[in-house]
């Protein structure tokens, strides 16, 4: 099941409760609710998360990292090489992932009860992609990066960026975190 993790994100960006509060437009007791698992985020309140986390440049990785995780995959799908996380437009729908947009608005909203089927799909289409990098953000997207674009069509020669630590997905997150 995806899950929403709302304290993180929150001391994640030096936020207080009240603070993040004001900003959705809530109470600090309704937040500290949800932190505890006492109640439930709605959807209007994910979304303005979201929203507010670019407008203000919040790293939003942490509040739901399967989510974060799936727009990197669709980016990095898109245009080689590339892990912005930045491209997926729910208006348009338009993905490379072989999920519909109403399942990639479940999985943001952590109301996917069976994500074993959505990466089983992932990995039917594309199965140079790590099981392991999209259950857990461990290791590389693929790898064997030149067989899925070559599969995709896609004439781009990549271009393996330099061997990182074996802290890879925190480095990726880092520098993402710094360009938002």
């Amino acid at each position: 099941m995806v899950q929403i993790y709302l304290t993180e994100f929150r001391k994640d960006n030096k936020l207080t409760q009240q603070e993040l509060a004001d900003v959705l437009g809530t109470s600090r007791s309704f937040l500290s609710l949800v932190e505890s698992g006492k109640s439930k985020l709605p959807d209007d309140k994910i979304d303005k998360i979201y929203f507010e986390s670019r407008m203000k440049g919040w790293d939003f990785h942490s509040l739901n990292p399967l989510y974060f995780r799936l727009m990197v995959l669709n980016d990095y799908l898109f245009e080689p090489g590339n892990t912005t996380g930045t491209n997926w437009d729910f208006e348009s729908g338009h993905s490379l992932l072989p999920i519909s947009k109403t399942e990639m608005l479940r999985i943001k909203h952590a109301k996917c009860d069976d994500i074993d089927a959505v990466i089983k799909e992932i990995l039917s289409k594309y199965p140079e992609i790590s099981d392991k990098w999209i259950r857990y953000g461990i290791g590389d997207i693929t790898d064997n990066p030149e067989k899925l674009f070559s599969s995709m069509g896609h004439k781009t020669e990549y271009v393996k960026e330099p061997e990182r630590s074996n802290n890879d997905l925190f480095y990726l997150l880092y520098s993402l975190s710094e360009r938002l």
